[in-house]
């Protein structure tokens, strides 16, 4: 279990803040808060400009509780231009 797991919901997004892998990581506890905040952050990194942080919200969505209310944002993904990112997405929407 990552010691970020127990991290709030405002200190994990503070951790997003330089891409690396302290944000990756916070990035798959937000997917496991299950709160509704974390999901809907997640589907906000789905639209980042870096693919790393798209490719992280995307496996992290696949793992919140709540994945069924972003399935849009997941097929979305299928066609995002890193195919880091698609091959992701494919994971969790097949």
């Amino acid at each position: 279990m990552s010691p970020l797991y127990h991290l709030s919901y405002d200190e994990l997004c503070r951790n997003l803040a330089v891409p690396g892998p302290l944000a990756w990581e916070s990035c798959f506890a937000l997917g496991r808060l299950g709160s509704t905040q974390s999901l809907e952050k997640l589907v906000e990194l789905t639209k980042n400009g870096d693919w790393r942080y798209r490719r992280c919200a995307i496996e992290a969505i696949g793992y919140h509780p709540g994945s069924d209310t972003a399935v849009e944002n997941l097929r979305k993904a299928l066609y995002d231009p890193s195919p880091y990112v698609v091959r992701t997405a494919r994971g969790f929407t097949t």
